[in-house]
């Protein structure tokens, strides 16, 4: 079975909701990885929310019904980058 990502673009006090701004399978799944990894973007694995925004057109803003489980997603990256950022100050 390929590989399937969703990728969600969000920024707090700018986005209203979080988007779907590209999606792949396989080797443009691959793809998108690469560039979010050159990038220093989290990624996290979640099945089942992937294949619930899959099937959204390319840019989409999140359905309402999907907001609980991106907030949390969301919420996770931030505390990530939070993280991140007190480690480059050590």
């Amino acid at each position: 079975m390929d590989k399937k990502v969703v990728a969600i673009k969000y920024e707090e006090f700018k986005d209203e909701v979080p988007t779907v701004i590209a999606k792949g399978i396989g080797k443009i799944a691959d793809k998108i990885i690469e560039i979010a990894k050159e990038n220093n973007i989290p990624i996290l694995k979640n099945t089942k929310t992937v294949n619930e925004l899959y099937s959204l057109d390319i840019p989409s803003d999140i359905p309402e019904e999907m907001y609980f489980i991106v907030a949390k997603i969301i919420a996770y990256v931030m505390e990530l980058n939070e993280k991140r950022e007190e480690k480059s100050w050590d």
